[in-house]
């Protein structure tokens, strides 16, 4: 967030349904029917419809290449994590996979927060904080990634990738009104993510990972 990304950075965010595809495919854990790499690639130009559109030009035009190769990592952070989520949940209970990733994550980012950042004023977050922080915290987190692990159980990490696009979508209904002025295409992007995912449901795809596999690969 530090770093802007401009258009490109927008890109790679509304591509994670596209490098989630990718990775499944290249590392061999799902299969994807031709059914579902249209689907994705449906949701995807909507997700870029609506990102672009609701964005506005001095965003797009004040990225930096630092800010691109952040979300590059980032975007390739959370296609890989869906992937991986999906092999455990195959085994273990989804809140408890959840808690302990955050558990983890927690530890590690406060020892790397306390190395890079000298303790002081700049670890003390104002009033007007506190709100978006624990909606962050609490909504943005751990409920979402809860249902992340909930939807990997259930579905392919493929098609639950799409789901992340409509993190734009509800943001450009949440903008409506503080935004004055929304392209109509942005709208017809809502349309497209909306209508992939539901075409989604009906392609045929595999995954290789099951609750079995683990217990192969442990015995080995």
């Amino acid at each position: 967030m530090a770093h802007k990304g401009g258009l490109p950075s927008i890109c790679l965010h509304a591509a994670v349904p596209a490098i989630t595809a990718i990775l499944a495919l290249l590392f061999k854990v799902e299969q994807l029917s031709w059914s579902r790499m249209l689907a994705t690639t449906v949701v995807v130009a909507g997700a870029l419809m609506v990102s672009i559109g609701s964005t506005g030009a001095s965003a797009i035009d004040g990225g930096t290449s630092t800010g691109a190769m952040y979300s590059l990592g980032s975007s390739i952070a959370q296609a890989g994590y869906l992937l991986l989520l999906k092999r455990i949940v195959a085994r273990y209970p989804p809140l408890s996979t959840t808690a302990w990733a955050f558990l983890v994550s927690s530890l590690w980012t406060t020892v790397v927060a306390a190395t890079a950042v000298p303790f002081g004023k700049q670890w003390m977050l104002p009033r007007k904080a506190t709100g978006p922080l624990a909606y962050w915290a609490l909504i943005g987190s751990c409920c979402v990634y809860v249902l992340y692990g909930i939807a990997c159980k259930a579905m392919l990490s493929t098609q639950v990738a799409l789901y992340g696009s409509l993190i734009p979508v509800a943001g450009l209904l949440f903008a409506l009104r503080i935004i004055d002025y929304v392209p109509v295409w942005s709208f017809a992007g809502v349309l497209l993510v909306v209508s992939g995912i539901a075409w989604s449901f009906g392609s045929r795809s595999t995954s290789k990972v099951t609750a079995m596999s683990l217990e192969k690969d442990e015995e080995a």
